[in-house]
């Protein structure tokens, strides 16, 4: 399960470099990584109230 997380941190961290490179998808990558790692805990810390 860890390198699942290893992949959210890959992701987010290419979602980042691509708002300023333009070869890389940034939003899609970003919102990719940031689903993956609510998915991987369960949706606790992020839900609809937050």
């Amino acid at each position: 399960m860890e390198w699942l997380w290893l992949l959210v941190l890959l992701l987010v961290v290419l979602g980042v470099l691509g708002m300023a490179l333009p070869a890389l998808p940034g939003v899609p990558l970003l919102f990719a990584g940031l689903l993956l790692g609510a998915w991987i805990d369960d949706f606790v810390l992020v839900s609809v109230t937050t």
